[in-house]
């Protein structure tokens, strides 16, 4: 049996190092410095994209407006809504019972 339990200690201490190491070596690239010649010093043209999100936006409440109200839509949402409140959740909990007093209380004392 002590066999079996050194071996054991031994691969899990051999697996403990392993990952160490690993994580040693990536935190280490993680901390070189940046280089900065790489690096412009120049924001982003917002103008390009500011032209596509309004044209999104336009296409999406085209859409939304195009699309013919459900008559039952109304009744969908109040099943919904009565499936959703009849969840657990939505529950308040019963108040908590009072103790039972045939026993009497069950107290102990340690010394």
């Amino acid at each position: 049996m002590s066999f079996a339990y050194f071996a054991t200690v031994a691969v899990m201490f051999l697996a403990y190092c392993t990952i160490r190491a690993f994580a040693l070596n990536e935190l280490r690239w993680l901390g070189r410095p940046v280089d900065k010649s790489s690096l412009t010093g120049k924001s982003i043209d917002t103008d390009s994209l500011a032209v596509r999100v309004e044209s999104v936006r336009q296409n999406y409440r085209a859409e939304i407006q195009s699309e013919p109200s459900s008559p039952n839509r109304a009744l969908l949402l109040k099943t919904k809504r009565e499936q959703v409140a009849q969840l657990a959740f939505f529950h308040r909990p019963a108040p908590p019972q009072p103790p039972d007093e045939e026993h009497g209380s069950s107290t102990w004392l340690l010394a």
